[in-house]
């Protein structure tokens, strides 16, 4: 449940990435904090990783994101509205 996105570095495009491939990815979370004005929110930092069907990497990059911490976000939001 991400709130923003924070920012990308790192990223680069190793190979090209041609019509048809099929390309998945693995996520790695380098970093977690709770944010320091926002208290229902925390900052996550993951490196990401893409492959295509060979298994040769075709992207990499790190990407921080503000995210809804456990028990909070719009879905928690609207079910304790409408609770008695």
């Amino acid at each position: 449940n991400v709130y923003a996105n924070l920012g990308w570095s790192e990223i680069t495009l190793p190979n090209p990435v041609f019509e048809g491939d099929t390309i998945r990815s693995r996520s790695t979370v380098l970093d977690a904090r709770e944010s320091g004005s926002r208290p229902h929110l925390g900052i996550v930092t993951v490196r990401t990783d893409g492959f295509n069907q060979h298994g040769n990497v075709v992207i990499t990059f790190v990407r921080t994101v503000l995210v809804y911490r456990q028990g909070h976000g719009p879905r928690f939001e609207s079910t304790k509205e409408s609770s008695p």
